[in-house]
């Protein structure tokens, strides 16, 4: 959300007058359902996120990589909460389909490297992608995700001709037959506008931007296009919710969304050096900190 938008006043005006996070859970009496397990393991797995991530980092840091990894950032501090919805980045730490591309670029090199035929890896995407979903609380923007890649790929599993624009509609159809308000949510609009947005421009900005340019300056220009192309095709519903836009947004996120992987992956691999040991953590958590920093 960029610019002003006051939370606490968003929040009041719909009757909330407090907003609880849970530091620990703990199931009490019998064991659980069996019903319950596929939403209660992968819970149990954010909650081992976070506070994996919160023993060895400072509160914004921590916040802010379990927002890259799962979309949940926690209560930053004001100052840099508000900086962020200003800079029109707000987008790499909340609910996003972002995540769900990274769990399934990972799932998708594990799949290659263990020589998996199409349908095997089909199953470890879904699998990957599914417990991300459901670790991150299961939010409409991560089920888009996750319909839009699982229809894409299972076509092209099944010798179907099959296109981005072709997934993209299947996913809205299986959302909206499940929840027909979400046509009229900001996440549903803004979701589906900017992927819209991307397949209808993308090709001819690519196309556009001379071949005979050196790699780096190419790369520049294209990560500028995209932001630019999203931010563009937003803007109608940043005024109409919020009042205002953020004018330094197509920068910031030509910088930002390139870098957004790495910290992410960092984040990951931070979680799974705990187990390791300490001394490993400790390791990966310093030069974490300073690339956190430097985002901030």
């Amino acid at each position: 959300n960029p610019g002003a938008f006051g939370e606490r006043d968003f929040l009041a005006e719909r009757g909330l007058a407090w907003v609880l996070e849970a530091r620990e859970t703990a199931a009490l009496g019998e064991p659980v359902a069996w019903t319950w397990l596929p939403w209660y393991g992968p819970e149990r797995l954010h909650r081992c996120v976070s506070r994996r991530l919160r023993a060895r980092l400072v509160a914004d840091d921590a916040r802010l990589l379990e927002g890259f990894m799962l979309g949940y950032k926690g209560a930053l501090s004001i100052p840099l909460n508000r900086a962020v919805r200003d800079a029109g980045l707000i987008h790499l730490i909340v609910p996003s389909g972002a995540k769900i591309a990274l769990v399934l670029a990972f799932a998708a090199a594990l799949g290659s490297a263990l020589c998996l035929p199409p349908w095997a890896r089909w199953v470890l995407a879904a699998s990957a992608a599914v417990t991300v979903t459901l670790a991150a609380g299961g939010e409409p923007p991560y089920w888009r995700a996750t319909l839009g890649a699982l229809a894409l790929s299972a076509g092209r599993c099944g010798g179907r001709e099959s296109d981005a624009f072709q997934a993209l509609l299947v996913a809205a159809w299986l959302q909206l037959l499940a929840q027909p308000r979400a046509l009229f949510s900001a996440g549903f609009q803004m979701s589906y506008l900017a992927m819209a947005a991307l397949l209808v421009l993308w090709r001819p900005f690519e196309r556009a931007v001379p071949a005979r340019w050196p790699r780096p300056l190419r790369a520049a220009a294209l990560a500028l296009g995209i932001a630019a192309i999203v931010q563009a095709a937003l803007w109608p519903i940043f005024a109409s919710l919020f009042g205002r836009a953020s004018l330094v947004g197509v920068l910031a996120n030509a910088v930002a969304v390139p870098a957004y992987p790495a910290l992410a992956a960092g984040g990951w691999a931070l979680w799974a050096a705990s187990f390791v040991g300490e001394g490993a953590a400790l390791m990966l958590a310093a030069p974490l900190s300073r690339a956190l920093g430097a985002f901030s």
